[in-house]
């Protein structure tokens, strides 16, 4: 997995972190669930969903933060599920061997892990590498387009610096694959205010930590998300 890992880290790693000139907007959730229910909407979220499996890398930004921010109104939004695929997944990679079989397997297996939780980028990322391990590049590189474009409806969201700019993610565990994917590492986390501040090590950013707001997980929970 080495090599694929330092390709992604390397496509990851080329953009900034923080958008540049406060350029990130808040999700609206009432506004978005409007669209996304609107048939005649450009964003109507079967059709957008539709194209997102397809892998349609005409999806533009926009498209991607009704699809990501969306998902919270869709029936199958379950934000603390840990498909037990992933674990599988994990397995697997951890093979000192692997053979084609085993890159097939993982494809399938994050199928079905991706098909409860489309956003998973460590899945997709997991998804990517075994399409690539079986000469199929072709669709490993448009995976990796989706991990770029998920990542970034969420970097879009604020600027991670405060409570009130915090980057908005729909499950926790988005918060660290977001981490990872910029090589970041946690030291501590705590939560306050339906917000999580994650501390950090030292890094080539020079930030101390981030701030992910978690509302609509919180939300869920109290089960006061309206689909």
């Amino acid at each position: 997995m080495k090599t694929n890992l330092i390709l992604f880290f390397l496509c990851l790693l080329a953009l900034p972190l923080f958008p540049q000139n406060a350029n990130y907007v808040k999700p609206v959730y009432d506004t978005v669930k409007d669209a996304i229910q609107d048939k005649s909407s450009s964003y109507y979220y079967p059709r957008l969903f539709k194209r997102f499996q397809s892998l349609d890398t005409t999806l533009n930004q926009q498209e991607y933060r009704y699809l990501y921010y969306g998902f919270v109104f869709q029936k199958n939004y379950k934000p603390y599920d840990t498909p037990p695929q992933n674990q599988q997944v994990s397995n697997l990679l951890q093979l000192k061997n692997p053979k084609k079989k085993d890159y097939k397997k993982i494809i399938k297996l994050t199928a079905q892990s991706l098909s409860r939780f489309p956003f998973n980028i460590d899945q997709l990322n997991n998804r990517s590498y075994a399409f690539h391990m079986r000469g199929k590049d072709d669709v490993s590189i448009k995976l990796i387009k989706q991990i770029l474009d998920i990542r970034n409806a969420i970097k879009t969201s604020g600027d991670g610096k405060k409570k009130e700019t915090a980057y908005h993610v729909i499950t926790v565990g988005n918060e660290y694959e977001f981490l990872r994917s910029y090589n970041l590492v946690m030291v501590s986390q705590h939560s306050e205010n339906k917000c999580d501040y994650i501390q950090l090590e030292a890094n080539t950013y020079g930030i101390e930590g981030i701030y992910f707001n978690i509302e609509q997980p919180y939300y869920y929970l109290r089960g006061s998300i309206k689909q």
